[in-house]
C-alpha cells in the first residue's frame, strides 16, 4: 500500500496521511488517531468492547505503525505511531 505521511508546517512528526489502496478497497476515510503504543491501545479497546481488526506492527522503513479498530457501534477508525526518527 502507498502510504504518504502528512507534517504540518514546522511540526517534527507526522499529524495524519494519506493511503493509495490501488483500488483494492472502496474509496473511503478512516480517521487516525496518534497513540504511544499500539499493543496497550488495541488492548485496551478490546476491553471496552471495541474489535481490532489488524495490526500492522512493522509495515517498513519510514512508515508509521498502525492498527485498524472497530468501535461498539461498528465504526472503524486507526490508531498509529509515527515512524523512529
Amino acid at each position: 500500500m502507498d502510504c504518504r505521511n502528512i507534517k504540518a508546517s514546522g511540526a517534527d512528526a507526522p499529524m495524519g496521511g494519506i493511503a493509495n489502496t490501488g483500488g483494492q478497497a472502496p474509496d473511503h476515510a478512516v480517521f487516525y488517531i496518534l497513540v504511544a503504543d499500539i499493543d496497550t491501545t488495541c488492548a485496551d479497546a478490546e476491553q471496552l468492547g471495541g474489535l481490532v481488526v489488524s495490526k500492522h506492527l512493522d509495515p517498513g522503513p519510514g512508515a508509521p505503525t498502525f492498527a485498524y479498530l472497530r468501535d461498539p457501534a461498528g465504526n472503524l477508525f486507526g490508531v498509529f505511531t509515527p515512524p523512529a526518527a
